[in-house]
């Protein structure tokens, strides 16, 4: 058998993925379950991804500017072959395990023996039925569709089935939203983003700047201690948001706790009084929200 090939690592010109070959595996959370393998039974499969698109709305004053960036998710999505006689058929298998969670394993690329070539990926999926039963023209071969949707985004791994970590970012520029240096070296949340250090940046971004992390998740450049943070949206204000710039807001009281509306900060939609110890952070100075109102300091 011919070893395993890591294409992504070959020089010289692109080598395109010709799809006639896969490996498609899925392994239940039950331990004693054998690891299935499905590719002799898709005709078609691949992972997609929809979303991580910035809504933004603006109203009509200098402070109305609020943007919000949608949830990016991949799903797994495949064309099987209808199959109710054999144990090893994937239309039963999914419909058996409907709603279980399962990790699937991805190489759009192998050899003939199914050695992986290059790169697959391997990710939490939910299992989910597919479209349809029969319902195909006499004398046609029946097929169905199924999406499994990931939890979250899956990982890229190597011919041998180990994650490929990208490389550290060497900069990053601000934006609505900012890009990393290179492209493909995105922090994986806000704790590896801030051990990275200032990656070049040297004075605070405006509101409306911020970055988003693998985990989906937007951080921004303070210019202070923690120096990068969670990006907090005015307009849906919740625990332990920080806005690090609003020179207005002076002091943790009821005298600066009342410019806060005015300055455009929200509770998020359907907030009920915080809970003790709760607070969000302006300029340095805590607040809470009552229920009705910004109180100064943390909630008691």
């Amino acid at each position: 058998m011919s070893q395993p090939v890591n294409v992504a690592l070959l020089p010289g010109n692109p080598r395109p993925v010709f799809m006639r070959w896969i490996k498609f595996t899925i392994k239940t959370s039950d331990a004693a379950a054998p690891l299935h393998s499905f590719q002799c039974a898709v005709t078609n499969a691949g992972i997609t991804s929809t979303g991580g698109d910035a809504v933004s709305i603006n109203t009509l004053c200098p402070d109305g500017a609020y943007s919000e960036v949608a949830e990016r998710t991949y799903a797994f999505t495949l064309t099987g072959v209808q199959d109710v006689e054999t144990q090893d058929s994937l239309m039963l298998f999914l419909m058996e395990h409907d709603g279980e969670v399962a990790e699937l394993t991805f190489f759009p690329k192998t050899d003939k023996n199914g050695t992986p070539m290059g790169r697959g990926w391997k990710g939490t999926v939910t299992l989910a039925p597919p479209d349809t039963i029969g319902g195909a023209d006499a004398g046609t071969y029946a097929t169905f569709t199924a999406t499994l949707a990931y939890q979250g985004r899956p990982t890229m791994i190597d011919s041998n089935g180990v994650e490929v970590l990208p490389p550290p970012p060497t900069g990053v520029t601000a934006g609505s939203p900012g890009a990393f240096i290179p492209p493909n070296s995105i922090p994986a949340d806000l704790a590896a983003l801030q051990a990275l250090g200032a990656l070049g940046q040297t004075t605070a971004w405006t509101p409306a700047q911020y970055v988003i992390l693998l985990d989906s998740s937007q951080a921004t450049w303070a210019g202070t201690v923690p120096a990068w943070m969670k990006y907090a949206i005015k307009g849906q204000v919740v625990p332990n948001d920080v806005f690090p710039t609003e020179p207005t807001i002076t002091a943790s009281d009821a005298t600066n706790a009342a410019k806060l509306a005015p300055l455009g900060y929200i509770a998020a939609s359907g907030s009920t009084a915080w809970t003790a110890g709760q607070k969000f952070t302006v300029n340095n100075f805590d607040f809470n929200w009552s229920g009705t109102a910004w109180a100064a300091g943390a909630h008691a």
